[in-house]
């Protein structure tokens, strides 16, 4: 039995305040290993501009209706903690 496999890999680099180097190319390396035929997953990438929180949703929306096996989601980019939670930064965050 063939296992659905699903990955969604986000990466941002050109955030308006604070940008990074390295997340973008980072998700995409992270896409390519997931991608190999040795893992099998069937990948969806969102870089910098298209990875806001209305693609991420809408992309993860997509991927949980699948129902797959497994998931797996990456995010390269900025983060917020707080005493109880963890916010990612979206390419759109004020």
């Amino acid at each position: 039995m063939k296992l659905l496999k699903k990955a969604l890999c986000i990466g941002i680099d050109k955030y308006r305040q604070f940008p990074l180097n390295y997340a973008v190319s980072d998700a995409v390396s992270i896409a390519d290993i997931l991608s190999m035929s040795e893992y099998k997953y069937e990948v969806e990438v969102l870089l910098d501009q298209n990875a806001t929180i209305r693609e991420i949703k809408s992309k993860l929306q997509n991927i949980f209706e699948m129902n797959p096996d497994e998931i797996i989601i990456y995010f390269s980019g900025h983060a917020v903690i707080d005493k109880y939670s963890l916010y990612l930064v979206t390419f759109d965050a004020d």
